[in-house]
C-alpha cells in the first residue's frame, strides 16, 4: 500500500459517522395526498333522532360516517398519523410545534363542541400533554363518554352551557371514540399521539403534514367506516398497506401521494 492509499485510509476512519437520528434532525420536509371515493358514492342517510328527551330542536342529523365531496369525491376525516414500533426511536419535533413561550401554562387546549345533537369536530387530533375541552352553549346536559385504551377512560355528565377538560398521558394506537349516554346517536373521535405528526382529511380529502424530520417513516392511516386502509389505488397501481401502513421517504422536498383512491 503506497503512502497516498495509507493517508486516504487514515482520513476516512477520521471522519465522524452520522447516525440516523443526526440526519434526521438536520432536515425536514411535508407529506401530502388526496383521498377519494373511486366510483360512485353512497347517498348520505339522515340519522333519525331517538330517546330525545329535551327537545333539541331537530328531528334528525346527517350521518358522518361516511363523507364524500358531492363533486371532487374528496373523503373527509382519513386519519393519517406518523407510526412507531414499540421501542422505535421517537421523532425529532420541528420547533414551529414548540409552545409559545410567553403562555400562561405549559398546556395547549383543543375544543369539542357538543351543539343541537352532535359533536364538531367529527375527529380531533391530540398531542399527549395536550388538554380536551368538550363545551357546549345547549341549556340542557350532555354526557361526554370518552373511551380509551391507554388511559383512563372517562364519562363526565356537562352541565347545560357548561364545559368539562379531559387529559390524556399516553399515546393511543387507533383513534378512540368519543359518544353520550344521553343521546346514543352521537358520535365523534380523538386521536391522541405523543408527537404532532398526525393530520386529519377536510372536506376535500386532503391533508398534510409539516416539517416531518427527513428520513424514512412509516404512516398509519384509517378511517371510521372502513378501519384500517388496506388497499388503495395511486396512479393506477393497486396498493397493499398491511394495517394500514406505508413507509416513505421523507426530504426537503414535499412527498406528494397525488390521489390515493378507494372503492
Amino acid at each position: 500500500m503506497n503512502c497516498r492509499v495509507v493517508l486516504l485510509v487514515a482520513a476516512s476512519l477520521a471522519l465522524p459517522t452520522v447516525t440516523n437520528a443526526e440526519e434526521r434532525t438536520t432536515t425536514y420536509g411535508d407529506l401530502r395526498g388526496r383521498f377519494v371515493f373511486d366510483g360512485q358514492p353512497p347517498a348520505p342517510r339522515p340519522i333519525p333522532v331517538i330517546r330525545d328527551r329535551e327537545g333539541i330542536g331537530v328531528k334528525e342529523i346527517p350521518d358522518e360516517t361516511l363523507m364524500v365531496h358531492p363533486e371532487n369525491h374528496g373523503i373527509a376525516n382519513v386519519c393519517v398519523w406518523m407510526y412507531r414500533k414499540r421501542g422505535e426511536e421517537a421523532p425529532a419535533i420541528h420547533p414551529s410545534y414548540n409552545l409559545n413561550p410567553e403562555m400562561d401554562d405549559d398546556f395547549v387546549t383543543r375544543t369539542m363542541t357538543a351543539s343541537r345533537g352532535r359533536y364538531e369536530p367529527r375527529i380531533l387530533p391530540l398531542q399527549t400533554g395536550e388538554r380536551l375541552l368538550v363545551t357546549t352553549a345547549d341549556r340542557f346536559a350532555y354526557n361526554a363518554k370518552v373511551d380509551t385504551f391507554n388511559n383512563p377512560p372517562s364519562s363526565v355528565l356537562i352541565p347545560p352551557e357548561g364545559r368539562q377538560t379531559f387529559s390524556f398521558e399516553k399515546l393511543e394506537t387507533i383513534p378512540c371514540p368519543v359518544s353520550d349516554n344521553i343521546h346514543p346517536w352521537m358520535r365523534a373521535w380523538i386521536l391522541i399521539q405523543d408527537h404532532p405528526y398526525m393530520a386529519v382529511t377536510n372536506t376535500d380529502g386532503k391533508f398534510e403534514i409539516k416539517n416531518i424530520p427527513s428520513g424514512q417513516w412509516t404512516f398509519q392511516f384509517w378511517h371510521e367506516k372502513a378501519g384500517y386502509l388496506r388497499e388503495v389505488n395511486i396512479e393506477g397501481k393497486d396498493m397493499q398497506w398491511e394495517r394500514g401502513r406505508a413507509t416513505f421517504k421523507i426530504s426537503p422536498m414535499p412527498t406528494d401521494l397525488g390521489a390515493v383512491r378507494i372503492s
